[in-house]
C-alpha cells in the first residue's frame, strides 16, 4: 500500500490518469482493509496472543500517514485513535520505546511526549535504523550524524552477515 500512494503521488505528476484511477482502487481496497483489521481499540493485535502488536501497529501508522500524504483520503478517526491508544501505552521495553519514538516521528504535527532515543548498535539492525531515523526526524540528531550512524551499523551488519 505504502508503494500504491507513492505511485500514485507520482503517477498524477506525470499525468497517468489510467494507472492513477487503477492505483486509486488498490489503495483504497488496502486502506479498508487495514481499518478491517484494527481492533476496537485502533491498534492492530498479535492474532495468537490478543496483545498490540506494535509492529504491525507500527506499520499501520506509516502507511496511513504516508497515504495521507500522498492526497488519499483515510479514516482519520482510525488514525488518532491508533496514536492516541500509543501515546497511552506502556513502552517498558528499549525496543517498545524506539517503536514508540518511531511512530511519534511520523506525525510532525502533533504534539507527543517525544524523547532522545539512545543508539546502541547491539540491537537489532532495524529497529536501530528506526532509532536513527526517529531522533533524526524529531530534531535530536543532525543530518551528518544519522548518516554516521546508519553507516556503522551497516558496517557491522555486513559484517555480522560476512560479507565482509
Amino acid at each position: 500500500m505504502i508503494a500504491a500512494s507513492i505511485a500514485k503521488k507520482h503517477g498524477q505528476e506525470l499525468g497517468l490518469a489510467n494507472s492513477t484511477a487503477v492505483l486509486n482502487q488498490t489503495t483504497e481496497k488496502a486502506l479498508k482493509g487495514m481499518k478491517n483489521s484494527a481492533a476496537d481499540t485502533g491498534i492492530w493485535e498479535s492474532s495468537t496472543q490478543g496483545m498490540m502488536d506494535i509492529a504491525k501497529t507500527r506499520f499501520a501508522i506509516e502507511a496511513l500517514v504516508m497515504a495521507k500524504d500522498a492526497g488519499l483520503s483515510i479514516d482519520e478517526d482510525l488514525l488518532n485513535t491508533a496514536v492516541t491508544y500509543v501515546t497511552k501505552w506502556n513502552a517498558a521495553s528499549a525496543q517498545d520505546k524506539v517503536e514508540q519514538q518511531y511512530i511519534y516521528s511520523l506525525l510532525p504535527d502533533r504534539q507527543l511526549d517525544r524523547k532522545k532515543l539512545e543508539l546502541t548498535f547491539k540491537a537489532d539492525p532495524a529497529i536501530l535504523a528506526r532509532a536513527v531515523l526517529a531522533n533524526n526526524r524529531q530534531g535530536f540528531i543532525n543530518s551528518t550524524e544519522a548518516e554516521s550512524a546508519l553507516t556503522e551499523l551497516a558496517k557491522q551488519t555486513e559484517t555480522q552477515l560476512g560479507w565482509k
